[in-house]
C-alpha cells in the first residue's frame, strides 16, 4: 500500500461540497465511458453520484508500477495548478489498484489530431499556438522543479476551445531530489543523455518539445526508420534532423536550437518561450487584427 501520511491529502471535496474528511471509493462514482487503456491501467470519464461533477479516473495496476513511482506522481501531479497542466485532485487505492481523480477533458490528444489532417501536420500558426501552450505548462514545471520526463503528443491533450492541457506525469521527477541517471520518458523520444546513460535533468524536457514540434510541423519524426532499438540510439547520436525546405526558416532556427544534443546548449524553456518564431508569428497576427478593426472605424 501507498504510505498515504506521506502523500498531499486529496481536494476533491472542494468540487463537490462534500466534508474533506470523506473517503473516496468507486462507489462514488458513476462511469460513463472508457477514454484510454495502456500498459498502465484504463481511464474513465466518471460523474461523482451526488455532486454530479464530472472528471475521470486513471486506474492503475500496482503490480505494473513501482511503488515510489507512484507516490512520486501523485505527490508531484497534485502540487501543480495550471492552465495548461491536467489537474489532479486526489486520489484513493486497494490491494490492487492506485486510483487517481484527475480534471476531465472533453478533447483529444495532439497525437490523434495530427492523424486527422490529410497532410499528417498543421500549419504553422497553428503549431505556434500548441507550442506556446506546452512551453507555459513545461515553464510552470521547471519554475517548480519539475521535470516532467515524458513529453509526447500522446501526452498532450486539446479541448474544444484548443485549450492544450499536459498529462501523464508517470516520469516525473523533482531537480531538488538530485540530477538523476534513470530512463525515463519513452524509447523514441529519448533525449541523447539518456541513450548515454548519463545524469538528466530539465533539457530532457526541451529535446522532446522539439520533436514534438517537428513531429506536427513535418509530420513524422525527426530521426525516422529506426527499425531497432540500438539503430534508433545510433542515429539520435550521430545524425542531424533534415528540414523540409517548406519549413518556416524560425521555426527550422527554434528547432535546431531545441534538438541539440548536448544538454547545456539546448534552449532553456525561458529562451525558447522567447524565440522569435513564436513572438514574431504572433505579433504579425495581432497587427492583422487591429489593422481590420482600423478599417471598420
Amino acid at each position: 500500500m501507498l504510505n498515504e501520511d506521506d502523500l498531499p491529502k486529496s481536494i476533491f471535496h472542494l468540487y463537490t461540497g462534500k466534508s474533506s474528511k470523506i473517503n473516496w471509493g468507486p462507489g462514488n462514482f458513476e462511469v460513463e465511458k472508457n477514454i484510454g487503456d495502456g500498459h498502465f491501467g484504463t481511464i474513465f470519464k466518471v460523474r461523482e453520484k451526488d455532486s454530479k461533477f464530472i472528471c475521470a479516473l486513471k486506474m492503475m495496476f500496482k503490480y505494473k508500477t513501482e511503488k515510489e513511482e507512484l507516490e512520486s506522481e501523485i505527490y508531484i501531479q497534485s502540487k501543480l495548478d495550471h492552465p495548461n497542466i491536467i489537474r489532479l485532485y486526489g486520489y484513493f487505492q486497494n490491494y490492487e489498484k492506485v486510483i487517481l481523480i484527475l480534471e476531465y477533458i472533453d478533447g483529444e490528444n495532439l497525437y490523434k489530431l495530427r492523424e486527422l489532417k490529410e497532410s499528417n501536420t498543421f500549419s504553422n500558426i497553428i503549431t505556434i499556438g500548441y507550442v506556446v501552450q506546452i512551453l507555459k505548462g513545461v515553464k510552470y514545471c521547471h519554475d517548480n522543479n519539475v521535470c516532467h520526463g515524458d513529453l509526447k503528443l500522446e501526452n498532450c491533450i486539446v479541448d474544444k476551445d484548443k485549450i492544450l492541457k499536459i498529462c501523464d506525469f508517470g516520469h516525473s521527477f523533482l531537480i531538488s531530489e538530485g540530477i538523476r541517471k534513470i530512463e525515463v520518458g519513452t524509447k523514441i523520444h529519448f533525449a541523447p543523455e539518456i541513450i548515454k546513460e548519463s545524469k538528466i535533468s530539465l533539457e530532457i524536457d526541451m529535446w522532446t518539445v522539439g520533436i514534438m514540434t517537428y513531429e506536427i510541423l513535418v509530420g513524422y519524426h525527426p530521426f525516422k526508420n529506426f527499425p531497432s532499438t540500438k539503430q534508433f540510439s545510433v542515429r539520435i547520436l550521430k545524425n542531424e534532423p533534415k528540414y523540409p525546405e517548406s519549413i518556416n526558416k524560425d521555426a527550422k532556427d527554434f528547432m535546431s536550437k531545441t534538438l541539440i544534443k548536448e544538454p547545456s546548449k539546448r534552449l532553456t524553456v525561458r529562451e525558447a518561450i522567447s524565440h522569435i518564431w513564436l513572438k514574431k508569428e504572433i505579433n504579425e497576427k495581432i497587427n492583422e487584427k487591429i489593422n481590420e478593426k482600423m478599417k471598420i472605424l
